[in-house]
């Protein structure tokens, strides 16, 4: 699946870097041993989707006019820095038993 148009939120302001979606459900073991579940996505054109201190960052798709939370960085691609692992929203909010409040 590939999905053009992810952004993630670096260690500059708004540094867009425009993400395409390569796994939309894959596994990984984390620098903690522990094992995760989430995105795999890669750069566009080949440049830099992720760097060390980005953990945490925001994951967002652009919808047009808005932006969409898409998840949180969790680390680097074996293939290196082109390469970005993010856990999606849904997974983070399930692992803690929380939801959304409805619109008012």
């Amino acid at each position: 699946m590939r999905e053009a148009r992810l952004f993630v939120v670096g260690r500059e302001p708004l540094d867009l870097r425009n993400i395409e979606v390569d796994f939309d459900d894959t596994w990984w073991i984390g620098q903690n041993g522990a094992e995760h579940r989430g995105v795999k996505g890669s750069k566009v054109d080949g440049g830099v989707a992720v760097r060390q201190g980005d953990s945490g960052g925001l994951v967002f798709a652009n919808t047009g006019l808005t932006g969409q939370a898409r998840g949180l960085v969790s680390g680097i691609g074996s293939g290196g820095s082109n390469e970005i692992l993010w856990t999606e929203v849904t997974d983070i909010y399930n692992a803690f038993g929380l939801r959304l409040a409805p619109p008012y």
